[in-house]
């Protein structure tokens, strides 16, 4: 599931720092004004631009631990080499 194409509301009646990814239209972390109202899938949160720098910063951790995996495999590689 793509974060960053799903349909982002901006709800003032949560706090700037949740955001929910909402599954049905009558989810329970839904504010009652959208409850029924909404296509899902989506996000709701209480403030976008601090939604989208939290996604920025799960992409670059995200990223950090793939470089980190694939880097470990090259050392491991090249340990294995050096061995023949």
């Amino acid at each position: 599931m793509d974060l960053s194409r799903m349909p982002v509301i901006v709800s003032h009646d949560l706090p700037a720092d949740e955001a929910w990814i909402i599954r049905s239209p009558d989810a329970p972390e839904l504010p009652a004004g959208l409850k029924g109202k909404v296509r899902v899938p989506c996000v709701v949160t209480g403030d976008l631009k601090s939604f989208r720098d939290a996604l920025k910063l799960l992409k670059l951790a995200t990223r950090c631990k793939q470089l980190r995996r694939r880097l470990s495999q090259s050392h491991r590689k090249a340990r294995e080499l050096s061995r023949m």
